[in-house]
């Protein structure tokens, strides 16, 4: 595709939103791109569509509930959501007959660390946690919560010369963690050379 060239209704369904949110690390790159390449004025219509997504976060703390109201909970926050989603909405803005949200939620970004410093995006969340512990506390224990967890996104490291991976959370965290209530995650992502 052209970097000029602009994105037509008919040209979203192959445009690859969906293909790209499996490899966000690519995503990103592509719609910083496709943003330079764009006049500022096509630029900020399509974000303001919601067509040219904003980079992801490394570490994400991701609460949500069937019957879970993130504008409640958010009403009487301090935290300010990366991304907010509702039961019954469009899952992207684009695509506004579907598919939909099957439950409600937020998703907060707790490090900005390279993908390939665990130990960064670890420090920064618990320095995250020790900040917003009361509020983090408040979140669990918000009506209609079903799970919240930091999320780790980590690229695959498996090939046909390293056949294991071995990644821990130091115990710090753990701590840090149970003691609020989060389940601990890891999201690993095939590398692009894959």
């Amino acid at each position: 595709m052209s970097p000029k060239r602009a994105i037509t209704k008919e040209s979203r369904a192959s445009h690859a939103p969906p293909r790209l949110a499996r490899n966000p690390r690519k995503a990103s790159r592509v719609c910083k791109r496709a943003a330079e390449a764009l006049p500022s004025a096509n630029a900020s219509n399509l974000a303001s569509r919601g067509l040219l997504r904003k980079a992801p976060p490394v570490c994400v703390l991701r609460a949500y509930g069937s019957e879970f109201d993130p504008d409640d909970f958010l009403s009487g926050s301090e935290l300010s959501p990366s991304s907010v989603f509702r039961r019954g909405e469009p899952q992207a803005p684009e695509l506004p007959d579907g598919p939909f949200h099957d439950i409600s939620g937020l998703h907060f970004s707790v490090s900005e660390a390279e993908w390939t410093s665990l130990t960064g995006q670890v420090r920064d969340a618990e320095q995250f946690l020790i900040t917003h512990k009361t509020e983090l506390l408040r979140l669990v224990t918000f009506p209609g919560l079903e799970r919240v967890s930091l999320d780790f996104p980590l690229d695959l490291r498996i090939s046909q010369m390293t056949w294991m991976q071995s990644d821990t959370f130091p115990a710090s965290l753990a701590k840090l963690a149970g003691e609020i209530g989060l389940d601990l995650e890891f999201s690993i992502y095939r590398s692009e050379e894959d």
